[in-house]
């Protein structure tokens, strides 16, 4: 066990305001609104469920001593038991099962010096240590309340989960300020979630309409049995109130959890200064755009079974290609202070930040959290040594993480070695090196915007009839991307806002929603004609310069186009299909996630389930289409490969059933098809990022022995940038 005295350990603010950690007005009025919620809905819940026990035992009395018509008691009898058992398994139903393929819990034996650190800040803050200590690889941190029907009369345990990627980028005082928000979290009231978490589950069981009782009444309506259409109708009218106070349970709960996380940011800033919770807070942002990129190039590593022992390497590696691409040597890093007071005048985030955040996140925008824990600011010393020092035999924990991220992701099977991180970086580089395409081109291939020159044999023949001149192809070269700036940011912000749309729906597909939606991709449509004019006259220059150059690039470039127009072609039926079955995908999950009726949600399965079929019979096609074409030598990739190969490594789902389809079915077709977009999405940059070295090669050898000077600054509106 480590002393404490020898565990590195950030300088506490010595200077705290008084009562700046206490819970505020608003927390607290959203708390005692919340209890009374609570206790409204177990009030009304008791009476219903003691309401249909007491008719039960009424009409089977009843229907004893021949009261009424002696057919009657019994049936309505039946119906009333019905709802009451409905609504007692509503109360005994547990929560989903939380997924814990990629956690691995870690023990004081394990990392001494972390548990340490850990009861020490527990001891300053004054709450219990964490039950249990959970790492998992991605870049989060949350304290974890395990709930069950005990903690109706006991706490519940809390545990602390970590990840990986987030401790990767941060220093020991910005560990200690998230680790610091999240023990805040242990320090708030525990009791009124445990009462309100027992209310949700049984609201979701009891509004969904997925019950034995629901099935069992659908089974007798079927067969035209009256009892089955009168205990329906008994569950629709008992339905309604809970799927009301449903709604009504998700407001206060979102009010509820923003104010508490308010709290905890103040927590946080108490024990370890506003700066520390304020730069944990961006390096949150940059550690999940480092892992999302890390998490992606290793995936199209694993198409060529190369899979790395530390995917935390290659985390660190994605935030130096980030910092290329976007120009920004500082990208990531908080602002370098004088002193401790320093941050106080320092704005890390923007009001302009905060207007997209989602309107579902119960978390505030940074901009209000910094304003929040700056207000009075809490100065502190920084500990700017990694947060690794704290771990000890991190090589075997980093490795031992990411076998897990790989086995929950399906990609290796048990057993499975693992490569050394810098071969698997060296084919990651490589993909980059291909498809980082040069600043002239001002972004206009960067967003997976496809290439339309037209008919290449009309070009072709175009080419051999009409030949330009020297002079003509030199001063077209010139002006070729003049004026590009303002077209790809407006084709950028169409498709952002089509991808916004498309994940940001409310549980429906509407007519309003499809009006948009469509009325953005004719949008797009007018502004890939645009794009059209500059793709034709990008082909009319460099097959021009590239005869004249050498005949063998001449041919290297119109087979490349040609290759490139087919893979594109696939590459776009797939998108299509993609982005359609994703679209009904969210709109169903979404469904789920707030309880809609069944009559609701079975409108949307059917257009769900015709979008999919489609999906199919297009991946079908486009299959059978690859198998007919072969790649020409790319990085990482032997010219010859057959793409069909490539692009599904499994046999293609066998075609549902007219009868019906399972949910397997759904999430298998669904994960094929996301494969087949994704590696067609790959060979179509990198195919395009051959093309356009090609033809910067060619036009610099034709410029020279032409005579002609090259540009050497892109040219935008006639002038250079």
């Amino acid at each position: 066990m480590a002393r404490s005295d020898d565990v590195p350990y950030p300088p506490t603010p010595e200077d705290v305001p008084e009562g700046y950690t206490d819970f505020s007005p608003e927390y607290r009025a959203k708390q005692t609104w919340m209890l009374v919620w609570v206790y409204v809905v177990f009030m009304v819940y008791l009476g219903m469920v003691f309401a249909s026990l007491t008719a039960t035992v009424w009409f089977v009395a009843a229907g004893f001593q021949g009261k009424w018509c002696c057919c009657l008691p019994f049936p309505l009898a039946v119906v009333t038991l019905g709802v009451f058992i409905y609504l007692l398994t509503g109360f005994f139903a547990k929560s989903e099962v939380e997924e814990k393929e990629l956690m691995v819990e870690v023990t004081e034996d394990d990392h001494p010096r972390l548990f340490a650190f850990i009861r020490r800040l527990c001891d300053e803050i004054g709450v219990d240590e964490p039950s249990k200590v959970q790492l998992v690889p991605m870049p989060t941190a949350a304290a974890v309340t395990r709930l069950g029907l005990v903690n109706l009369f006991t706490p519940p345990k809390r545990e602390l989960m970590v990840g990986i990627g987030l401790i990767n980028v941060l220093n020991l005082s910005e560990f200690k300020a998230i680790v610091a928000h999240e023990f805040g979290h242990f320090a708030q009231p525990s009791q009124s979630l445990a009462y309100a978490s027992r209310c949700l589950i049984i609201l979701s069981n009891l509004a969904d309409g997925a019950s034995a009782v629901d099935r069992f009444a659908a089974r007798l309506k079927q067969k035209g049995n009256v009892f089955g259409w009168l205990l329906h109708a008994a569950m629709w009218l008992i339905r309604s109130p809970f799927i009301l106070a449903f709604s009504m349970y998700g407001k206060l709960r979102h009010e509820s959890r923003r104010e508490g996380e308010f709290h905890a940011d103040r927590v946080a800033a108490a024990f370890a200064g506003s700066n520390a919770i304020v730069h944990g807070l961006f390096r949150c942002s940059y550690a999940f755009q480092t892992y999302q990129m890390a998490h992606n190039d290793l995936f199209k590593a694993a198409d060529h079974k190369l899979y790395t022992s530390d995917l935390f390497y290659h985390q660190h590696a994605a935030g130096d290609i980030l910092r290329r691409q976007k120009k920004d040597p500082e990208f990531g890093m908080p602002p370098k202070l004088d002193n401790p007071y320093h941050g106080k005048r320092v704005q890390v985030f923007s009001e302009e930040d905060a207007e997209d955040h989602p309107a579902d996140d119960y978390h505030p925008p940074d901009y209000e959290r910094e304003e929040h824990v700056k207000s009075p600011f809490v100065a502190a010393d920084e500990d700017t040594r990694s947060a690794w020092i704290l771990f000890d035999s991190p090589v075997e924990l980093r490795e031992r993480l990411t076998y897990k991220m790989y086995r929950a992701g399906g990609l290796i099977k048990k057993g499975t070695a693992l490569d050394d991180p810098k071969v698997v970086q060296k084919f990651i580089d490589d993909e980059h090196h291909e498809t980082t395409y040069d600043e002239r081109y001002q972004g206009a291939y960067d967003s997976g915007r496809l290439l339309n020159p037209g008919d290449l044999d009309d070009l072709d023949e175009l080419i051999r009839k009409e030949p330009w001149e020297d002079a003509r192809l030199a001063s077209v070269f010139e002006k070729l991307y003049a004026g590009l700036e303002e077209k790809v940011e407006e084709l950028k912000d169409i498709n952002d806002e089509l991808r916004r749309l498309r994940k940001e729906n409310d549980g429906s597909l509407s007519k309003k929603l499809k009006r948009k939606i469509k009325d953005l991709e004719k949008d797009r449509e007018d502004m890939n004609d645009w794009f059209r004019t500059l793709d034709r006259r990008v082909y009319l220059v460099y097959v021009q310069m590239s005869y004249r150059v050498n005949t063998d690039d001449y041919y290297e470039l119109i087979n490349r186009y040609r290759f490139h127009m087919a893979i594109q072609g696939i590459f776009k039926t797939v998108r299509y299909h993609y982005e359609q079955s994703d679209l009904h995908m969210n709109v169903y999950f979404a469904l789920e996630k707030m309880n809609a009726p069944p009559h609701v949600k079975n409108a949307h399965v059917t257009e769900t389930l015709y979008t999919l079929r489609e999906a199919r019979k297009a991946l079908k096609s486009v299959l059978r289409e690859a198998r007919e074409i072969n790649m020409p030598a790319m990085k990482n990739f032997e010219e010859g490969e057959r793409l069909a190969e490539f692009l599904l490594d499994q046999d293609l789902i066998r075609e549902a059933s007219e009868s019906g389809v399972s949910m397997k079915w759904i999430m298998k077709l669904f994960r094929q098809l996301e494969q087949v977009e994704r590696k067609a999405a790959r060979l179509h940059f990198k195919s395009l990022g051959q093309i356009l070295a090609l033809q910067e090669s060619v036009a610099d050898r034709f410029l020279v022995s032409k005579g002609f000077k090259q540009p050497e600054t892109p040219i935008i509106d006639g002038e250079g940038k």
